[in-house]
């Protein structure tokens, strides 16, 4: 079918950045939809001028019933790079509608500092809360962030500052594009800047200070790290854990009887765009995994208080289902029976088991459902006096279900 709907990205330039197609579009809608500041760009000429409703939802539905009309939505920059085209390509087809991008304030930022767009970390803080930077800071990292308002860069200087990168360079954008464009190019530790826009973006170069402690994504962080009362998955487990769960791309992971969460966490940032549900049923490790979710980069982490298997009911299906413990009582054989007929198509569950109990139990499953049986050992080395020694961990048996 011939498009109806135009999503036309659009600079802090305003209808002179635009190509003449876009301007021919916009002038022979019957409707346009956008904020307050991109509408202002659009003259008075009896074309109808819609302001975004809060939730947009309605606004998607609005634009929705006007189809076959000719229907303009205006977007910042990229339709396509954290934009309503995004949110619109999932109700509407794209045979039904044509998109003219502008370049994304991503793309101008990185060219006026020279950066390559393939070295930066790219990170919306639109709807999520400053801490998310927390994943990403390393020594020599650079971040873009696409700031909420004005507030925002004070709030990611005293991010940094707290949590050792003072020394980093920051690089703040207010209006970028347009006729008031301004870059301030400082240091974390020096910035100083009143009276921001609230149109702004900002370039990090991150440098650690002397003694900050900062970590790879790779699974296996340190114990120390994760607040917790000793119920912890420990470091080379927890790395051997996260490989049999092979988390890809989008993926859903169940920690059930989470803890600290060090399972949960690690999976969301191992990855892009990986989410998790940490179920724990104690209050006390509720707190612990609150806080360990935001320290470490993952605020985004749902946190469940409840008991399987009564828990899971109504929960979203998994891609992925952990299960560190907890099965040794009346419910071990329902909560496995109720995870594998939750799991997604090529789902994986793996369950880890320290008791004889539990091993029993995996023993048994292995045998009805299949898969994989690993025993792990690991010793760490010890002072005993003024010498040392093997201390062995609790060795683990570990299942793996893949569920084809």
């Amino acid at each position: 079918m011939n498009p109806w709907l135009t999503i036309i990205g659009i600079g802090d330039n305003g209808l002179d950045g635009l190509s003449k197609e876009s301007i021919s579009k916009i002038n022979n809608a019957e409707y346009v939809f956008g904020g307050e500041r991109h509408l202002s760009f659009i003259p008075d000429n009896g074309i109808k001028k819609i302001l975004w409703e809060n939730p947009i939802k309605n606004s998607v539905e609005h634009i929705i019933s006007l189809k076959s009309r000719p229907v303009c939505v205006l977007a910042s920059g990229n339709p396509l790079w954290h934009g309503i085209g995004n949110t619109l390509l999932k109700y509407i087809s794209v045979d039904e509608m044509l998109i003219h991008p502008s370049p994304s304030v991503f793309s101008l930022a990185c060219a006026k500092v020279g950066w390559d767009l393939n070295d930066v970390e790219a990170i919306s803080l639109h709807t999520n809360p400053v801490s998310v930077i927390g994943k990403y800071l390393q020594q020599g990292i650079k971040l873009f962030l696409l700031t909420k308002n004005s507030k925002t860069p004070i709030e990611v200087v005293d991010y940094l500052n707290k949590h050792g990168f003072n020394k980093s360079k920051f690089i703040i954008f207010e209006n970028l594009g347009g006729v008031n464009e301004n870059i301030t190019t400082t240091t974390v530790e020096s910035f100083d800047l009143k009276d921001i826009s609230r149109l702004n973006v900002i370039c990090i170069e991150c440098i650690a200070d002397t003694d900050t402690n900062y970590y790879s994504c790779v699974p296996g962080l340190p114990n120390e790290i994760f607040n917790n009362d000793g119920q912890i998955t420990k470091r080379e487990i927890r790395a051997a854990t996260l490989a049999k769960l092979t988390p890809f791309k989008d993926d859903l992971l169940w920690d059930i009887g989470a803890g600290s969460g060090s399972i949960s966490i690690e999976w969301m940032r191992s990855g892009k765009n990986l989410k998790a549900i940490a179920i724990e049923c104690n209050s006390r490790r509720i707190e612990f995994l609150k806080k360990n979710a935001i320290e470490l980069g993952v605020p985004n982490l749902e946190i469940i208080q409840g008991k399987a298997p009564d828990i899971l009911l109504g929960l979203k299906k998994p891609n992925a289902i952990f299960i560190g413990g907890g099965l040794s009582g009346n419910n071990g054989i329902e909560i496995i029976e109720k995870s594998i007929n939750s799991l997604l198509p090529n789902g994986r569950l793996v369950i880890n088991a320290v008791t004889i109990e539990t091993e029993i139990l995996l023993i048994n499953n292995c045998k009805k459902y299949g898969g994989d049986l690993t025993k792990i050992a690991v010793s760490k080395v010890k002072k005993v006096g003024s010498s040392i020694a093997w201390d062995d961990y609790m060795p683990v048996v570990q299942w793996l279900y893949h569920k084809r």
